[in-house]
C-alpha cells in the first residue's frame, strides 16, 4: 500500500469589498488559518463585488480557469509557504 499523505491543494478564495453576507474579515480570517498550518492559498479581495461577484465575473472566470489548469490540468506542484528570502 502506498503511503498516505496530507492534501495540500491550492486553496483560491475570492471576497467581494462590499459584501453585506459576509464581512471581508472572514475571508481575511481563513486566509490567516491558512498561512499558519503552511496550507497554499490565494486570497484576491474584488474591490466594490458584492456576494455573487457579479461586478467581476469575468475576472473570477479567468482568474478560476488559470488556477485549475495550472494544479489540475498541469499538475503543478503547490508552493512551498516555508518563510525563505531576505
Amino acid at each position: 500500500m502506498g503511503r498516505k499523505t496530507k492534501s495540500k491543494a491550492p486553496i483560491l478564495i475570492f471576497h467581494g469589498t462590499a459584501d453585506w453576507r459576509i464581512l471581508p474579515g472572514s475571508s481575511f480570517a481563513a486566509a490567516k488559518a491558512l498561512q499558519q498550518c503552511r496550507h497554499p492559498y490565494r486570497l484576491v479581495m474584488l474591490e466594490g463585488s458584492d456576494h455573487s461577484l457579479s461586478e467581476h465575473a469575468r475576472e473570477v472566470y479567468a482568474s478560476t480557469k488559470t488556477w485549475l489548469d495550472k494544479y489540475v490540468r498541469d499538475k503543478e506542484p503547490s508552493p512551498d509557504l516555508k518563510p525563505h528570502g531576505r
